[in-house]
């Protein structure tokens, strides 16, 4: 799940090459880009497919060898992308942007906004959701999007659906689905600044991240776990004592997950870390050599994962 999210209130292969990045913990290693182009999305489905979106409508797809420019029908940003299977997938992203792949091309699908879109996700071939500006919430029966729901002082920026009955979307705070109703969960009120992914592992199990509005001495990212039915506030200060503001978070398991963000020039912060992982109950930071900002995180498998960000940058995860 999950992209770069900037806070409306501040509107944020193996290929010939391939080097392997010195890192503490985990095999990630660079990789050959197709384009230049900011990378706000990655979706894994397996080793040897995988597909990531973003600026300018740029589409590109890993065949297990090389990843390739993929024809677009949109100039638009790209802002998120979700598979349900190799032959149907979503893409959405700004001024309503909705994309459609069928298997063999991807398709423009009609749209009942025209605010940008800012994530996607489908349960099955007939359950998907989207967010977006203006407080948008969509839904879609496999066939026809359809608005489900609008806080229009809000800007949502990621969701995830445990099931069909529950769910969750973030902003300024972190908003709760479930049985058809929205609202506020409570437990997210003492945050003050902006949420920009959110990733669950089971119904109970979730976390979400984002920036402070102010430092409030926890330096700029906010790290947010749920637990016992209720969001909690996780300090990073002895790990990371100088912060990124986090833009993705991706857990494996219960007991290991990752969390990227904004590179030292796009936090303006210096020395900023790159990235951070969980395992087993500790968080340690991976600084990675010629980092640029990660915008979006994902796995297919605990052994196989990618992350894509600023200027086309691409990093592939193997254990």
């Amino acid at each position: 799940m999950s992209r770069i999210y900037l806070p409306c209130v501040l509107c944020l292969f193996l290929a010939v090459g391939c080097r392997e990045i010195p890192q503490p913990s985990g095999g990630w290693q660079e990789v050959e880009s197709p384009t230049d182009k900011d990378l706000y999305s990655v979706f894994a489905l397996s080793e040897d497919n995988a597909w990531a979106v973003g600026d300018s409508g740029v589409i590109i797809h890993w065949d297990g060898e090389t990843w390739s420019l993929v024809e677009s029908p949109t100039s638009e940003r790209l802002n998120s992308v979700y598979f349900v299977s190799p032959d149907d997938g979503w893409a959405v992203g700004n001024s309503g942007t909705i994309l459609h792949w069928g298997g063999s091309m991807w398709r423009v699908e009609d749209s009942p906004v025209s605010v940008d879109l800012n994530d996607v996700q489908f349960l099955s071939r007939n359950d998907g959701w989207a967010v977006g500006d203006s407080g948008i919430i969509l839904h879609c029966n496999g066939q026809v999007w359809r608005i489900a729901y609008r806080e229009e002082c809000d800007c949502f920026k990621s969701l995830w659906f445990n099931n069909p009955v529950e769910g969750w979307a973030v902003s300024t705070v972190i908003w709760h689905y479930y049985n058809g109703l929205w609202s506020i969960d409570t437990t997210s009120l003492t945050f003050y600044g902006y949420f920009f992914d959110v990733n669950f592992i089971e119904n109970d199990k979730g976390w979400a991240v984002g920036e402070w509005a102010i430092d409030c001495g926890q330096g700029r990212g906010a790290v947010y776990r749920f637990d016992n039915n209720e969001w909690k506030f996780v300090s990073m200060r002895e790990v990371a004592p100088i912060q990124n503001y986090w833009l993705s978070v991706f857990f494996i398991s219960e007991n290991e997950g990752w969390i990227a963000g904004a590179d030292d020039e796009m936090a303006g912060v210096e020395g900023a870390e790159n990235m951070l992982h969980y395992k087993d109950g500790e968080w340690q930071v991976i600084n990675i050599e010629n980092y640029r900002s990660i915008y979006s995180i994902h796995f297919s498998t605990p052994n196989n994962g990618w992350a894509v960000g600023k200027k086309g940058y691409i990093l592939r995860y193997r254990r």
